[in-house]
């Protein structure tokens, strides 16, 4: 099933996905105390990061006085899955993105409660190509308008745009008016797409921290780097 609301179309999530442990290499240690041991596989290859958020103090340039805000910071756990990760026991939440495709997104919370944590996520998806066209032709329309408006301005002698000046300009301005227009339809026909992805987590130790098929709903988070983070006042 489906909803479509202000060009955005909401798919229900997939189905979450079967136990599934990977026969993935390097399988880490976790003798030490306070990690555990978290196999990681998705229904596509993805990269995996987590987030935290923390509080912390910012100063803007050339500011007197510093600003408390929430400080996001994101590490990146695994380059692709399948995998495995050690992690400190608690809470943690982990955004999934495809590698292959990008669009695949989704975002869940993990409860680490067992020496091993399985987690097998099905991904969902965060597509917009009406709005990447939209994007696009309207701004050929904007320079197509911008483009008329100084042809038929006068020059630096003041004179004003000849006949031939006004009919060029009249055409970029109609060209222009219909890259926005076309833009504006492929935007309505063709409605973004949002859909959340789905999560099965348990462990060969004990009883499951999460129910079959729970999902954790959240803005995925994207990050090109190792550790990064983000600022949020």
């Amino acid at each position: 099933m489906a909803s479509q609301a202000a060009c955005v179309r909401h798919l229900e999530p997939p189905e979450a996905p079967e136990r599934d442990v990977p026969a993935v290499p390097h399988d880490p240690d976790v003798d030490r105390g306070g990690l555990a041991r978290v196999y990681v596989t998705s229904d596509v290859p993805a990269r995996v990061v987590s987030t935290a958020s923390v509080e912390g103090t910012v100063r803007a340039p050339l500011a007197v006085v510093a600003s408390k805000a929430n400080l996001t910071a994101s590490q990146l756990l695994c380059a692709e899955t399948p995998c495995v990760v050690t992690l400190p026991y608690g809470d943690h939440e982990l955004a999934f993105v495809g590698t292959k495709d990008p669009e695949r997104v989704a975002s869940t919370l993990v409860r680490v409660r067992h020496p091993t944590e399985v987690v097998n996520q099905a991904l969902g998806r965060d597509a917009g190509n009406g709005d990447i066209v939209f994007a696009v032709l309207g701004g050929l329309g904007v320079v197509s308008l911008v483009t008329a408006l100084a042809v038929l301005a006068p020059d630096d002698d003041g004179r004003r745009a000849s006949a031939r000046d006004r009919e060029v300009a009249g055409w970029l301005a109609l060209g222009g008016l219909g890259s926005i227009t076309l833009g504006g339809l492929v935007w309505a026909v063709s409605p973004s797409i949002r859909q959340e992805g789905s999560t099965n987590q348990w462990s060969p130790h004990g009883r499951d921290p999460s129910a079959k098929g729970s999902s954790h709903r959240g803005a995925p988070i994207v990050s090109g780097a190792n550790v990064s983070v983000g600022v949020r006042f």
